[in-house]
């Protein structure tokens, strides 16, 4: 998975920025609408630079045991 940054607004609001993890733009955008569909988003899901999505085990978890 990787890191996506959304930029957005809200109402006459300036702009804000949400991360969102997601396998590409286009399910990034998605996820996006369906958590936050009060905001407008302005363009696409950018991908944040050599950010990956913590691990499904939590971000200390390397698999060792």
């Amino acid at each position: 998975m990787r890191r996506w940054k959304i930029r957005y607004r809200i109402g006459a609001s300036p702009y804000h920025s949400r991360i969102v993890d997601a396998l590409s733009q286009a399910d990034a955008n998605r996820i996006f609408d369906a958590e936050m569909p009060a905001a407008q988003r302005c363009g696409a899901a950018q991908p944040l630079a050599h950010e990956k999505a913590p691990p499904a085990g939590g971000a200390g978890h390397h698999g060792m045991v």
